[in-house]
């Protein structure tokens, strides 16, 4: 779409640190890094951005809602991706059963799935100025659990502890 934007193409020379005929090997976080500074720079804002990317790929996996033409959109782990996910993390674990809280660790450093407020997501939203309250982190937690119990993945030990497993094996945990 944009090779013919002198202007953009001009800023992105500079924020790539690229020159005609040269190329440049970036690693996944400096690409969104530049990226969010190229778009940020030339119109718009970075959130929008981000979303017209997600947009139609988030559709589809479910990590995009509502899937409709509504004008109102954002992003949630759909009951489906968490079970996936659920599954994958178990598997790889080789593990019946996890602690919630490892599961989000594993969300955070294998895909980039931030829950919960911490010195990474306060770095991210203090750069880009974006402003998310404790109360948001804690509301978005608490969705993910009601998610995790939807389908079936979520045993609840007290108030404030929890596990994940999968669905077919929830019956035969058993609290030593």
């Amino acid at each position: 779409n944009y090779q013919n934007d002198e202007r953009l193409n001009s800023k992105a020379e500079d924020v790539f640190h690229l020159k005609a005929g040269e190329t440049n090997k970036l690693s996944p976080e400096e690409f969104v890094d530049y990226y969010m500074q190229l778009t940020g720079k030339i119109s718009g804002t970075n959130q929008k951005r981000i979303f017209s990317v997600l947009q139609s790929s988030g559709k589809e996996i479910g990590f995009v809602y509502p899937a409709t033409r509504s004008r109102f959109k954002y992003f949630a782990l759909s009951g489906g991706l968490t079970a996936f996910l659920v599954r994958l993390y178990l598997a790889k674990k080789d593990l019946p059963y996890a602690f919630v809280d490892d599961f989000i660790k594993y969300l955070e450093t294998d895909y980039g799935i931030y829950i919960r407020k911490c010195s990474k997501t306060e770095k991210l939203v203090s750069k880009y100025k974006i402003r998310v309250t404790q109360q948001e982190f804690s509301r978005n937690e608490q969705a993910l659990l009601e998610t995790l119990d939807q389908v079936n993945c979520l045993i609840r030990l007290s108030d404030s502890g929890y596990i994940v497993t999968l669905p077919e094996k929830k019956g035969e945990f058993k609290l030593l």
